[in-house]
């Protein structure tokens, strides 16, 4: 692995993270938005400066193989290729504008609440982890949808069964950042020069 290589995707993974700090920090439409693209093109050329720093170098190739199947398997690292390529060379859309749900909260909150079950005699909240699961209202917002990756021809949706909430791009983008530094970490082990 050629050194520069790997400091060209460490710079490709800081602007992933300042793209998805902007998205965090967005209070329209439209910034959100800007923010999410920024940060699909981060990760894809992330990886394509990885790939270029392996030519030639057969071990070094082998490994990137290993993570290019990796970002094919993972529902999260697969969904943002496909989305980057579906919004790099299509027309559509790869987020769609979700409105207020009901609590007023501003542009990009969210509010965690739990939602229990009852026995229905006494209506006293049933104690059994089992029964207790997590839910979220959003103030106005940005959510991942369905993709479509003209490049391969292939459809992908939002990593529901990977991470929940799966169509929240802040969410999705955490757990990205995450799997991206453990990849630049093997990256920076393999350097040779």
């Amino acid at each position: 692995m050629k050194k520069l290589a790997v400091d060209r995707a460490h710079e490709r993974y800081q602007r992933a993270a300042a793209a998805l700090a902007q998205f965090k920090a967005a209070r329209s439409y439209r910034d959100a938005e800007a923010a999410w693209t920024d940060f699909l093109i981060a990760c894809g050329s992330f990886f394509s400066k990885l790939q270029e720093g392996v030519k030639g170098v057969d071990a070094s190739e082998y490994w990137y193989g290993l993570k290019k199947y990796q970002r094919k398997t993972d529902p999260i690292l697969n969904y943002l290729h496909k989305a980057r390529n579906s919004d790099e060379h299509g027309i559509e859309y790869v987020t769609a504008r979700g409105v207020d749900g009901g609590f007023n909260l501003g542009f990009g909150e969210k509010k965690e609440f739990i939602i229990q079950a009852v026995d229905p005699a006494t209506l006293i909240p049933i104690d059994d982890p089992d029964l207790i699961s997590k839910g979220w209202s959003y103030g106005p917002h940005v959510k991942l949808i369905r993709v479509f990756d003209r490049k391969h021809n292939t459809i992908c949706d939002p990593p529901y069964s990977a991470i929940f909430p799966g169509a929240d791009p802040a969410v999705v983008g955490d757990d990205a950042l995450e799997k991206l530094a453990k990849i630049l970490t093997e990256a920076e082990g393999l350097i040779w020069r």
